[in-house]
Formats: structure tokens, C-alpha cells, sequence
């Protein structure tokens, strides 16, 4: 049994050569109530806000939507305490926090106001150490990150600074080697990337920030050159889209920082700028933007994903006998990025009842056990078919109509008890007959 196990969790873990990963995929999303550009947008437990921008007649709006995934819709909640376009927001704490921007004209402001959901309420916070407009702003470890923009009194800037929500308090940090405005920024691994912006041209320029050395490094260029670009962080890699110059930006490029190398993926299906995507799950959510440079407000919105992971499930034979035996046999691919998942394995019958697999591969009814592989790390590209895991005599189950099955959730996402939109990646059933 050991030497099975033990085979059947190496397949698992992807011990096989990865073939090349899918460029990525764009869906449709429900549309904002408003077109708008120059919008920020955050995340905070499972859902994103969109708030302020730029409406018809490049009139500020204060506006905020948040869009809940369970329902699939957007809903109108507390306005912004001022019309607010182009700042910089992130959540944190609970929180969402709109930083910096432009309230009406292109005069920046320092105001810094946060969200309580509890309450539906903005309050005002401890303001920017100097007014900014077009920034970025990123969390990392529980503090929020606001970088590069357009001072007043000063143009372009390359301003870093660390807000503390425990001490309510700004703090600088070392200016970002390239000062930009209209810029892009995302956090993985502990860093902040920034990429491209404009001074007023056009820059491919990606450079990161680590507050473990509190140190600057210049990285290998965007292959596209952009400024009004968002940014946003899947699986350890860094991706930028949209943007405008002469014309809006399709592109759509991601950056791995273990190779310090870029790729293209799936072009945007509206080429956008004045974006601020969000992570919301396994996807980024890009809602509102321009559709041409400097205008047309949208209320459109899209998500982009990686491909997710399929699954197959093989009982034999499909009539087991008495005396006799089965064998239950699972498959997995996975298109897109390595990514953990919990893994279900089992079995299910009339009238409901459900049995999965312990990590050693032994049957034990459900709810008393734990997913049967926890934590397990598909590898890009991973295309396994149908393996042998475990045979068992038919004398294990009572006789009547089963079905095997296989379930890849999002990691931990049944922790809650439900399963909520883009928890359940794939799924596969077989069924049998036990005499």
C-alpha cells in the first residue's frame, strides 16, 4: 500500500513533463452603472470596488460600485466624500482606501479617505505628505504602498510612501529611480513592481521595490512602451494591460520575475486606458476605462484568467461482481498557471451519502475527514491521464449504484462551509455498479 500511495501522490504533485501553457482567456462581466475612465479600483473579501473617475465631459464623479461575484451584479454603495479622478486605492484591514487624485480639475489633492463596509462610510485619514494625482497604490504586509503621480507645484514625480492603518501615518521611502505619472503597479513575493507611465512620453520601464532592503531595482523593459496601463499580480507573475499613445494598447504582457523575462498573452478585447484591474480570485477585473486616448468613458467589464485545470474519473469495470474488486482511476491537466488546489476524491450514492479518500488512499465518510489531498500544487502544464490510485473488493460497499468522483477546488475554499463563484474548478464523475 505504501509504495502505491506514495506512487499515486508523485502523479498527483505533476511528476511529468509540462507541455507550453495557454495564452489566457477574457470573459464578459456585468457593466458598470456609469461609463468612466480613470476609475481606481481595489479588493476586499471577495469583492471590487470601482470608485471616482472621469465621466462624459471629463467631469469628476464620486460614484463608487462594488461588484459581488455570488451575485454576479454591481451595486451603488456610499459615494466618495468629493468627485475624485485619477487616485490611487487599496484595501486593507478591512478597508478600502481612495488615495490622492484629482477632485474636479488637474489639481491634485493629499486626501486619503477609508471605506468601512460595516457602516457604509468614508472617513478622512492621515493626508499624502504632499498632493498626488495619478498614482498607483498597492498592500504589502498589511500597509499600503502609494507611488510615482503628479505633485502639485512640482509635475512629475517619483514619490514612494508607507501608510501604517494601525498609526494612521504616512512615512517616505526612497523615490522610484524613474519619476511617472499614468503608471501601472502590482505586488507579488513581498515586492512592488511598477511598470510603465509617462513623463509625458511613454515609458517601458519596470522597476521593483523591496521593503525587506528597502532598496530600488531596475528590471528588463515592458516589450510596450504605455502609459494609463494598470497592472495586477496572478500566481507569481506580474501582468500589464491596455494603456494609450497615439492609439489604445491591446496588449496584454506578464512578466516573471524568477526569469526577469516578459510574454505576450490574450490581447484585451477592447483595447482600454484609464484602468486600475483588481484581483479577484483567479482572475483581474478591469471595469470602466477609456476606449479611445483621453476619452470615451466605458462602463464596460472584462476578466482575465489563466486557463483552469480539468479533471477525469475511471471506475472499472462499470458492473462489479461479488467476489470482485474495482479500480478507481483520476486524471488531471492544467492549461494555465501552477496553482495549489484541494483535491476530493471519493465516492457518492442514493440517498446522498459520500466517502473520500484520506491521504493514505482509505475510504472514510464525509464530513469526518479533511480534503483527501490538501494543498496540492498542480504544475503548469501538466497533462496526466487517467492513472490506477487505489483497487478495492467489491465487499467495501454495500450493493447498488455509485459514482466515483473528483473535485479541484480553489485552495481552502470550502473552509467556509459553501462554495462561492470561481471556488470549484473542475469536476468528473464516474458511475458503477456494485451487485
Amino acid at each position: 500500500m505504501r509504495a502505491r500511495v506514495a506512487a499515486a501522490a508523485a502523479l498527483l504533485l505533476g511528476a511529468l513533463p509540462a507541455t507550453p501553457q495557454g495564452p489566457g482567456l477574457w470573459e464578459q462581466r456585468p457593466q458598470l452603472s456609469i461609463p468612466r475612465q480613470e476609475v481606481a479600483a481595489a479588493e476586499l473579501d471577495g469583492r471590487v470596488y470601482v470608485a471616482g473617475g472621469l465621466v462624459e465631459g471629463w467631469a469628476g464623479t464620486a460614484i463608487v460600485e462594488r461588484f459581488d461575484p455570488s451575485a454576479n451584479a454591481w451595486t451603488r454603495i456610499a459615494d466618495l466624500p468629493t468627485p475624485l479622478h485619477h487616485p490611487g486605492m487599496a484595501a486593507v484591514g478591512g478597508r478600502v482606501y481612495a488615495i490622492g487624485g484629482y477632485p474636479g480639475p488637474f489639481t491634485p489633492v493629499a486626501a486619503v479617505w477609508a471605506y468601512d463596509p460595516g457602516s457604509n462610510q468614508w472617513t478622512a485619514r492621515a493626508p499624502l505628505p504632499r498632493p498626488r494625482g495619478a498614482l498607483a497604490a498597492v498592500t504589502i504586509d498589511g500597509r499600503i504602498y502609494a507611488v510615482g503621480g503628479v505633485a502639485q507645484g512640482v509635475g512629475v514625480v517619483g514619490d514612494l510612501t508607507v501608510y501604517d492603518p494601525a498609526m494612521d501615518r504616512w512615512t517616505p521611502l526612497p523615490s522610484m529611480p524613474t519619476p511617472r505619472e499614468h503608471l501601472a503597479a502590482a505586488t507579488t513575493g513581498g515586492k512592488l513592481y511598477v511598470a510603465g507611465g509617462r513623463v509625458p512620453t511613454n515609458l517601458p520601464t519596470l522597476e521593483a521595490y523591496d521593503p525587506g532592503t528597502n532598496r530600488w531595482t531596475r528590471l528588463r523593459n515592458m516589450p510596450t512602451a504605455r502609459g494609463g496601463n494598470g497592472a495586477a499580480a496572478l500566481f507569481g507573475r506580474v501582468l500589464v494591460f491596455g494603456g494609450e499613445g497615439t492609439a489604445n494598447f491591446p496588449q496584454v504582457e506578464e512578466y516573471d520575475p524568477g526569469t526577469d523575462t516578459w510574454r505576450a498573452l490574450t490581447p484585451m478585447p477592447t483595447p482600454l486606458h484609464g484602468i486600475y484591474p483588481a484581483v479577484l480570485g483567479d482572475e483581474v477585473v478591469i471595469a470602466g476605462g477609456g476606449l479611445v486616448p483621453g476619452l470615451l468613458p466605458t462602463n464596460r467589464a472584462f476578466a482575465f484568467r489563466y486557463e483552469r485545470p480539468t479533471t477525469s474519473c475511471a471506475v472499472t469495470p462499470a458492473v462489479v461482481p461479488r467476489p470482485g474488486s474495482f479500480t478507481y482511476a483520476a486524471g488531471f491537466t492544467n492549461p494555465g498557471r501552477t496553482r495549489p488546489v484541494d483535491l476530493y476524491l471519493g465516492y457518492t450514492w442514493p440517498p446522498g451519502l459520500l466517502a473520500l479518500y484520506r491521504p493514505d488512499l482509505s475510504l472514510e465518510p464525509f464530513p469526518a475527514v479533511t480534503p483527501s489531498f490538501a494543498n496540492v500544487l498542480l504544475p503548469e502544464g501538466i497533462a496526466l491521464p487517467s492513472v490506477p490510485l487505489v483497487t478495492h473488493p467489491a465487499a467495501l460497499l454495500p450493493p447498488g449504484s455509485y459514482s466515483g468522483f473528483v473535485v479541484i477546488t480553489a485552495l481552502n475554499a470550502l473552509l467556509d462551509g459553501r462554495l462561492d463563484p470561481g471556488d470549484l474548478l473542475a469536476s468528473a464523475a464516474a458511475s458503477f455498479t456494485v451487485q
